[in-house]
């Protein structure tokens, strides 16, 4: 089985431009940690699944690599 992604190694700050993080802090959101580790998991070229209930940001957690 693969190992869960919980964590990034890296803060937020480091992962996201800040462009992003403006985006954010605008709204007075935060990105989830399971945004961050799949966006981490794309800058290493590496798959992961992701399995979240509703709500919890799956879609941009998929897209945010792409955007970023």
């Amino acid at each position: 089985m693969p190992p869960r992604i919980l964590q990034t190694s890296a803060e937020p700050t480091a992962l996201l431009p800040s462009r992003f993080q403006q985006w954010f802090a605008a709204r007075g959101w935060s990105p989830r940690a399971h945004q961050l580790a799949l966006l981490e998991k794309a800058r290493e070229d590496r798959s992961a699944l992701l399995i979240a209930p509703t709500g919890a940001g799956k879609t941009l957690a998929g897209f945010l690599p792409t955007l970023v």
